[in-house]
């Protein structure tokens, strides 16, 4: 998928990135976080991966990177129940590297770029990717794995329309599995 493309660019450019969360980050937009170097998280942020209300995955990659930064007890919980997490419980997770007031957000994220700025290009560039390399492995089997769901879970076209139907009426949606 596209959107599984724009994220690996993103994951192995030399560049290191930072994402500075404000607001609500779900589905695609926490799938984009996830495949910067780091995250700093406003105190007023909702994160989460609500595919699961809407009989989709996440299948830009959050599937494969969520578990290797939370742990997969915890990235299981926020799959399965697809539940919203506050920027607090995102930094106590490890989905981001820092919570702060939402005031402050872009200055602590402009202050960690300065920092990082002043260091070694390739110094910072050869960390990135060794550390890249060490994950290529695992990520490349399953990020393959969540695109042929992906593109599998589409066999269930009632129940994709039901959870669109319900997420725009905000009620429960009822699946049949069809």
């Amino acid at each position: 998928p596209v959107g599984q493309s724009i994220m690996n660019i993103l994951e192995q450019s030399p560049l290191p990135i930072i994402a500075a969360i404000n607001g609500y980050c779900l589905g695609g937009g926490l799938e984009l976080a996830l495949s910067c170097d780091i995250r700093i998280v406003a105190d007023n942020a909702k994160v989460g991966l609500p595919e699961a209300n809407l009989s989709l995955i996440a299948a830009w990659g959050g599937i494969t990177r969520l578990p290797w930064l939370i742990g997969e007890g915890n990235a299981k919980r926020l799959f399965y129940t697809a539940d919203r997490v506050s920027g607090q419980e995102a930094y106590e997770l490890g989905i981001a590297q820092k919570c702060v007031p939402v005031e402050n957000l872009m200055d602590e994220a402009m202050a960690l770029a300065k920092v990082i700025a002043s260091k070694a290009p390739a110094s910072i560039a050869g960390a990135k990717r060794v550390m890249y390399e060490a994950r290529r492995a695992v990520f490349g089997a399953s990020l393959l794995a969540e695109a042929q769901y992906c593109w599998s879970s589409r066999a269930h076209p009632e129940d994709i329309k039901e959870g669109g139907r319900a997420f725009a009426e905000k009620r429960t949606p009822i699946f049949k599995n069809r």
